[in-house]
């Protein structure tokens, strides 16, 4: 759970410290438009959480655990391709859903998966592994949006979720999730 959540905050972060700001600039110029787009992400998100609170506790969790990463990785490509506004923003409320229900999930398997004695140390050494991947992803980011764009990095970032999600699929502990 602790790689899995540092590889997506690591390849999340840099999407509105670095790839957005300049995507907005070198695409549409505008201010208004990466704001309409970060709106997108935060209303996307509120919609997830709610809807995971409603029904998350009736899925299965490796399931829904693995098709939200899919799920959140999907919106970059459609953002790689340089979409009219609306279709970004869009793009950017699905991505917010994905991780809206994503951050509740892993918050309530590590909850009850981790035993009480161990819960400060395992939730403690969690957050500083997904905390310390996002300066890293933006650092990363910074130089690769530089050296190749923002539409190739958005591209290649879909490919890493997607590469993350089957890492999941393969990953034996996770197969405990629905016990």
């Amino acid at each position: 759970m602790a790689v899995t959540g540092a590889a997506i905050n690591f390849l999340v972060a840099p999407l509105f410290g670095v790839l957005l700001p300049v995507y907005a600039r070198t695409t549409f110029g505008s201010a208004r438009d990466l704001g309409l787009r970060i709106a997108g992400f935060g209303a996307g998100s509120l919609v997830g959480s709610i809807a995971f609170g409603a029904i998350g506790p009736r899925l299965p969790r490796r399931p829904t655990l693995i098709g939200t990463v899919l799920l959140a990785g999907a919106p970059f490509s459609v953002l790689g391709a340089g979409p009219p506004l609306p279709l970004g923003v869009v793009a950017l409320v699905v991505d917010g859903a994905a991780v809206g229900a994503l951050n509740p999930l892993a918050g309530t398997i590590l909850q009850e998966r981790t035993p009480v004695a161990l819960r400060g140390r395992v939730l403690g050494a969690f957050m500083a592994a997904v905390m310390f991947a996002a300066p890293v992803g933006v650092l990363l980011a910074g130089a690769l949006t530089e050296a190749v764009g923002p539409r190739p990095l958005l591209l290649g970032m879909e490919v890493a979720f997607f590469a993350v999600a089957v890492s999941m699929l393969a990953n034996p502990a996770l197969r405990e999730f629905d016990r």
